[in-house]
């Protein structure tokens, strides 16, 4: 096994490395930079300059690939999942076999298929294995997100087509500005080929004017057909999935009908749970200011009359400046609010709550239950008619991250297992 990793000399790096090494067994390494610690196995050192070339050439060597595809990439802060996800069903409903790559997985034909990757856009390496072991596909619709971005880690992949769903606030932690967020998105025009489009919606006015200088494809709003599920009543989900058909269309040079009726969302999204005929819950993977400003205002639109709920979090180790905002935006959009924990990792979990206490509004409706678990139970056990409830930040995700450990959850899972609690009693 070779493993390459482009050691950074950072605090954070340095312990990303030394996990990787404990856990890999390479029969050769190879470093971007001089390791800062002892390494027992055989290494080399590659300029960074070099490190993909590398890469390329000895996978070339090791995993040829043959088979004609095409790529379509979706960037943004929200909404990239569901964007690539639909197209993919979009293309399959088309007769293309597409797999999509990306936060919750790798689906082909709307079932998950097993992945080396566990990032939200894969390595050089990874992405090329996985398309150089699944010949049969015409086309991966992948999400790239803002660090594989800077990262280049889609390399000299070129794109046949793209989207840029939004931007708001994300991510700083590693961005450190808005600024540097938003041209790190904006790389995604260097993988573009020539005569390829990165697709807009109209909607989003402030973006398609920083962009007007690059090759863009404003896509209209019209209405589409069969949504009977409440996720296609969301806007941002209508527009989400209006991108994903105007990159079919562009890809498959024909007009698609607006049909959603035998579309999935994808897991973690707005997912739907009824408790009786008048209560509902939804897990949703909301977890920026803006998604989750969305969220609310969107469940208000659509459940006029319900009392909104919601059980929130903020992980740790990540931006710290968005937890006011989530905190401010929750109090001021629900009626009541339980604040929990998302992922603590390596924070201490009251701390995280102190910072987003800055921003609730007085007044507000809420209290602090920090096993997230029990704050599930306790909030849809109590569930009354003409109530909803939002459980954010986590969605399809199985597990939450300690400082000490990791263990699986799912917040899914949880509701499932309280309402079959309920029916049987």
């Amino acid at each position: 096994q070779i493993i390459f990793y482009n050691n950074k000399n950072t605090e954070i790096s340095l312990k990303n490395f030394e996990k990787r090494l404990e856990k890999g067994n390479p029969g050769l390494l190879v470093l971007a930079n001089l390791p800062k610690v002892k390494v027992c196995v055989p290494f080399v050192v590659v300029n960074e300059n070099d490190f993909l070339d590398l890469q390329k050439k000895l996978l070339q060597t090791l995993f040829p690939i043959n088979h004609e595809f095409k790529i379509i990439g979706v960037t943004g802060t929200n909404g990239k999942t569901t964007t690539a996800f639909l197209l993919a069903q979009i293309l399959e409903d088309e007769g293309v076999a597409t797999l999509f790559i990306g936060t919750v997985g790798v689906y082909k034909n709307r079932e998950k298929v097993e992945s080396v990757s566990k990032t939200t856009t894969p390595s050089y390496i990874d992405l090329w294995k996985t398309i150089y072991s699944t010949p049969e596909i015409k086309v991966y619709a992948i999400e790239v997100s803002s660090h594989s971005l800077d990262q280049n880690r889609i390399h000299d992949f070129l794109l046949d087509g793209a989207a840029f769903t939004n931007i708001s606030q994300d991510h700083l932690d590693y961005h450190e500005s808005m600024e540097n967020y938003f041209q790190s998105k904006k790389k995604i025009f260097k993988s573009l080929k020539a005569k390829s489009r990165c697709h807009l919606h109209e909607s989003e006015t402030e973006l398609i004017q920083k962009l007007r200088q690059d090759p863009i494809k404003i896509v209209k709003d019209k209405e589409i057909h069969g949504a009977e599920n409440i996720f296609f009543r969301v806007s941002y989900n209508k527009v989400n999935y209006l991108l994903a058909l105007s990159l079919a269309e562009d890809l498959l040079k024909k007009e698609i009908s607006p049909l959603v009726t035998a579309i999935v969302p994808p897991p973690g999204r707005m997912e739907f749970f009824k408790k009786n005929k008048s209560s509902n819950i939804f897990v949703d993977f909301a977890h920026t200011p803006d998604a989750v400003e969305n969220v609310l205002k969107e469940a208000r639109l659509a459940l006029k009359g319900f009392r909104i709920k919601v059980i929130f979090g903020c992980g740790g180790s990540r931006d710290r400046k968005k937890r006011e905002l989530m905190g401010e935006i929750v109090s001021a959009l629900s009626d009541s609010f339980v604040i929990t924990n998302d992922n603590p990792r390596a924070e201490d979990p009251r701390s995280i709550v102190s910072d987003i206490l800055i921003g609730v509004l007085k007044g507000s409706v809420y209290r602090i239950e920090l096993d997230r678990e029990k704050a599930i139970k306790e909030e849809v056990s109590s569930l009354n008619d003409n109530e909803v409830l939002l459980i954010l930040g986590k969605g399809h995700e199985e597990e939450q991250v300690f400082s000490d450990r990791t263990i699986f959850f799912s917040d899914k899972k949880i509701v499932q297992e309280t309402l079959r609690a309920l029916n049987e009693s």
